[in-house]
């Protein structure tokens, strides 16, 4: 049923907003919502068209870069927020997703806003 696939999306989506600062992989999923890996992902393709994980992934450092821009929050507490415990782990993340490190997207950006 297309509205129960969506209801089922809409409910893993919205507890990874609210766990997003805890370590979360997929088992932490299956477990909460007593479903299996092929089923999560099948359904999250089906309607985000991206694995649970890469959708989690998309939603941290989309959340990285509104607070590297909008606040002043150290970067290392950023980090901490998304569910990164190791500084350097989640300066790593962010540099393959976003293609520069965090200081260096804050930095880039606060160039930009002033030129």
């Amino acid at each position: 049923n297309l509205d129960e696939e969506k209801s089922f999306t809409a409910s893993v989506i919205e507890y990874l907003n609210q766990h997003m600062d805890e370590k979360i992989d997929l088992s932490t999923i299956t477990k909460e919502f007593h479903i299996n890996r092929n089923y999560l992902n099948q359904q999250f393709i089906n309607e985000t068209g991206v694995t649970c994980l890469s959708y989690l992934l998309r939603l941290r450092m989309d959340l990285a870069k509104m607070w590297l821009l909008e606040t002043d929050i150290p970067v290392a507490e950023i980090g901490r927020r998304l569910g990164y415990l190791d500084q350097n782990y989640f300066a790593k993340v962010f540099k393959k997703e976003c293609g520069v490190s965090p200081s260096g997207y804050r930095q880039d950006r606060m160039i930009n806003v002033s030129n």
